[in-house]
């Protein structure tokens, strides 16, 4: 998607895309009819004139970053699944009609589809995080079925880590936290291990919380977690805190625009907690940031991008000169 605006962009379209954009969303919630094909034909032809959907793995796809998508008459869907389940549990089904004539896949936007055939689900209790499945609709997610791998190669307390049997059979432990719709399709909201647990006995799922938060301009990486913090006149409580690594060349970009030459920290603090603010308004209150924490280095992350939750120090340190060198590294 960033190629389709970068390519608009330089060739003076950038507007004319918006433009389309916006008519297509429109259109399709009036009527339910997707005219992105119609009105970005030419997309449609530089990629072979017959691409019938695409299919997103390894991080999870934004619901709204999918509503592009489909706004340009895409069908981008999202599955899911593991190394130990060879490698997919669920992903979404595929129906033209439902794309091109109905809201489905807007509605749906967000979902990793239903179990393939012979895989089984089921929701588990989490109580060292005080989620339970009858309270909550959430739970840890177990699955069953021919591709479920029977364990770890000569690693018995591993396999016992994370399989386990019932009367129902053997089952293996995903350690993502979600909820299966009436309609069988299946919601992830993070993983276990990383589920911030407030004071008040309330769920923050930091997968949430950064999908929202990517889409500032200012932010090129953020890590959302949990901190046990002693304000002023208050006792030591957990909030939601954000590490963010600024986008370098949306700092410059505005600096320039703004005819800034020797910025602070605390100015682009500012102005990353302003775009923070904003954007989490369609969060629930108890989800939101209480604090952004700037580096002046990338996180750590994973060859698919996602950030190493296990390597993120306590300490951060936000140097400008440093931040803008990585200018220079990135163009």
């Amino acid at each position: 998607l960033k190629a389709v605006f970068a390519r608009a962009e330089a060739e003076g379209r950038l507007e004319k895309l918006r433009r389309g954009l916006e008519a297509s969303r429109l259109v399709k919630e009036l009527t339910g009819v997707n005219i992105g094909r119609l009105l970005f034909g030419p997309l449609h032809r530089r990629l072979g004139g017959r691409l019938r959907f695409m299919v997103s793995g390894g991080a999870a796809l934004p619901p709204e970053l999918a509503r592009q998508y489909y706004r340009l008459g895409l069908l981008l869907v999202q599955g899911w699944g593991l190394s130990e389940t060879a490698p997919v549990l669920t992903v979404p089904e595929i129906n033209p009609w439902k794309f091109l004539f109905t809201d489905y896949y807007e509605r749906e936007a967000g979902s990793v589809g239903r179990p393939l055939p012979g895989v089984r689900l089921r929701l588990l209790d989490v109580p060292e995080k005080g989620i339970h499945v009858r309270e909550h609709g959430l739970g840890e997610l177990a699955a069953q079925g021919p591709n479920v791998s029977p364990g770890y190669y000569k690693d018995p307390v591993a396999t016992a880590a994370v399989f386990f049997e019932d009367e129902t059979g053997r089952w293996f432990r995903t350690g993502d936290i979600g909820r299966i719709a009436p309609n069988g399709n299946v919601y992830l909201t993070g993983r276990a291990k990383a589920i911030i647990v407030l004071d008040t006995g309330e769920k923050v799922s930091p997968d949430e919380v950064e999908d929202v938060l990517k889409e500032c301009p200012l932010i090129q990486d953020v890590a959302v977690v949990g901190r046990r913090v002693l304000r002023a006149g208050q006792e030591l409580k957990v909030e939601v805190q954000a590490v963010v690594f600024p986008n370098p060349q949306a700092v410059a970009d505005r600096l320039a625009r703004e005819g800034l030459e020797k910025p602070t920290p605390e100015l682009i603090h500012g102005w990353v907690m302003a775009e923070v603010r904003q954007a989490q308004q369609r969060l629930a209150a108890y989800k939101w940031v209480r604090e952004v924490v700037l580096t002046d280095e990338p996180l750590p992350k994973t060859d698919l991008g996602k950030v190493r939750r296990g390597e993120l120090g306590s300490e951060f340190t936000f140097d400008v000169e440093r931040f803008l060198s990585h200018l220079t590294v990135l163009t």
